[in-house]
């Protein structure tokens, strides 16, 4: 959900359109790059809200690399200990935001600022899709927060019961692991890991962009073309989600180690 960054801006109502819109298959406006892009202009609006999908969530982890779609989104949205601060302060100051989350299918990049800060959060958005320096990486540190992460969902009865489910409903599925990984495979991933799942799944033409609110004219053609100039060039990955294997319904008791 795309929420603004105070109290006192109008309900984004448009920003949940377009995010309904994006989950569509095959909408918007398909682009000579085969991205696609949405625009819900409200001139009334103070603000504007942007959403943009890259079709590389957790069912695009490369067996026995459990966790890397969320590494690399996290490692993308951060950047270096520097750069994140960097990027935090900036955005603080303009009162805009740029969130981020990454479920089995997408990761989702979410940000809302005021009118006139627009320039600013697109420069912002933008340089987040560099190319990825893998020396450069604070990859230890993410990963040790994708462990908590997975440590806060085995202390809590309702995550660890709905992982547990999700993991029997799906067994070996790509969907059977939960988007923050597996112990045993986040301790080997390295930069290299995250440049390369950059490479295959951040590109030119596996986007959908979403913009609402008071949009500038041609806001959505400048941001594309200024994505075009610094997501990979590859070839899309394309992923094949077999049917999962339905079983006789079950019980099963979940014990802690």
């Amino acid at each position: 959900m795309i929420r603004p960054a105070t109290a006192g801006h109008r309900p984004c109502f448009i920003a949940l359109l377009v995010s309904a819109i994006l989950t569509l298959a095959g909408c918007g406006c398909r682009t000579a790059r085969g991205a696609h892009a949405v625009v819900v202009p409200d001139e009334h609006a103070d603000g504007i809200w942007v959403r943009l999908l890259f079709p590389s969530g957790s069912a695009y982890d490369p067996p026995g690399k459990e966790g890397l779609a969320r590494l690399t989104a996290h490692a993308l949205q951060q950047g270096s200990e520097q750069m994140r601060a960097r990027r935090e302060a900036a955005l603080s100051s303009l009162g805009a935001r740029l969130d981020l989350s990454v479920d089995r299918d997408v990761a989702v990049f979410d940000g809302y600022c005021p009118t006139s800060a627009w320039p600013e959060l697109s420069s912002v958005l933008v340089s987040i899709f560099r190319e990825p320096s893998p020396e450069s990486l604070d990859v230890p540190r993410l990963i040790a927060d994708q462990l908590a992460a997975l440590e806060r969902i085995r202390s809590d009865d309702v995550a660890l019961a709905q992982a547990a489910l999700q993991h029997y409903l799906y067994r070996n599925h790509p969907y059977g692991h939960p988007p923050e990984g597996r112990d045993s495979a986040l301790g080997a991933l390295t930069g290299l890991d995250v440049h390369d799942f950059w490479r295959r799944h951040y590109t030119s033409g596996s986007y959908a962009l979403g913009l609402a609110g008071a949009v500038p004219q041609a806001a959505d053609r400048t941001l594309q073309a200024a994505l075009r100039a610094v997501l990979s060039t590859a070839q899309p990955d394309t992923l094949s989600i077999p049917d999962p294997v339905v079983t006789t319904p079950n019980a099963f008791i979940i014990e802690r180690s």
